[in-house]
């Protein structure tokens, strides 16, 4: 039976019983020593959780984060500081978002066209959303689509400033009922 990892995704394999790590025992002794469970990091089976390793790892193993994470999962760290990570940390586990995300019955398309709320879609140019960001744009009427260019997925975390000023200039105009908000909408 064969073990194979790709960028990003759980270790997968081909037998019963848990999956093979698959990389490099030192790897493995190193995310103990952080007191990070090898499993957590290797079955990562959503957006959510994957976030959540990374951020682990950012906080826990400080120096050493980027060439734990090159190793993982090709790439060095996401969020901009220890802080920030530990911040999402705690949204993730003391809040209800990660239920609400997982909920199938949360809501449903019909739901979003409903919505009268002004909403700003955010999106990175680069990121594998963009065609979903703009199909919620098209349901949502009362929604302003705006996309970040050379900006991916993350960017929130791994560029705030890119996220907060027009999301500020977003809630300013917002706030003073500025119509323009709304630019013809495709829906």
């Amino acid at each position: 039976p064969s073990s194979r990892w790709t960028q990003g995704q759980s270790c997968t394999n081909n037998q019963a019983g848990p999956p093979k790590w698959g990389r490099p025992p030192g790897l493995r002794k190193r995310l103990e020593e952080l007191g990070i469970a090898p499993g957590s990091v290797v079955s990562t089976d959503d957006g959510i959780n994957y976030l959540n390793a990374v951020a682990r790892i950012q906080v826990a193993a400080g120096d050493d984060a980027n060439a734990i994470l090159n190793a993982l999962y090709n790439h060095p760290k996401l969020f901009e500081s220890p802080r920030n990570a530990r911040r999402w940390i705690e949204l993730t586990e003391d809040t209800s978002v990660v239920a609400g995300l997982k909920d199938e019955n949360a809501f449903r398309a019909g739901d979003l066209a409903s919505l009268e709320q002004p909403m700003l879609i955010l999106v990175g140019g680069n990121s594998p959303m963009l065609n979903s960001a703009r199909m919620l744009h098209r349901l949502c009427t009362h929604s302003r689509f705006m996309e970040i260019p050379d900006m991916g997925h993350f960017f929130p975390i791994s560029n705030p400033r890119a996220f907060l000023k027009p999301t500020l200039r977003f809630l300013r105009a917002v706030a003073r009922g500025d119509p323009r908000i709304y630019p013809q909408n495709p829906g």
